[in-house]
């Protein structure tokens, strides 16, 4: 039987200053959180890089995780902060082709 797994991006802006107090340009975070049947948790959390280097990061650890515990898993992308190109879903199905054995992926 396969569980299933349900990964949500969300993006934060922040503020921050320098050391003499003045403020710098705000900086935005993308955070990867994972929601199952047993509960959620965050899988990643990236600074200052793309929507797609967060959700990289993200089903990289997901599935590392789902191979050492030998489980099989549905996997879905059910939620991102803006929409990505068809491209770049493709560039992330073909990255992690070799994990099918094991997860089917939807982005």
């Amino acid at each position: 039987m396969y569980k299933e797994y349900r990964i949500t991006v969300d993006k934060t802006i922040f503020g921050s200053t320098t050391i003499t107090g003045r403020p710098r340009s705000p900086g935005f975070r993308y955070v990867v959180t994972v929601e199952s049947d047993t509960g959620t948790d965050k899988l990643s959390e990236v600074d200052n890089r793309t929507q797609y280097d967060a959700i990289d990061e993200g089903l990289a650890k997901l599935l590392m995780l789902l191979a050492m515990r030998d489980e099989r898993a549905i996997v879905k992308v059910v939620r991102y902060t803006s929409p990505i190109s068809e491209g770049a879903k493709q560039m992330l199905a073909d990255k992690y082709a070799t994990e099918s054995s094991f997860a089917s992926l939807t982005l």
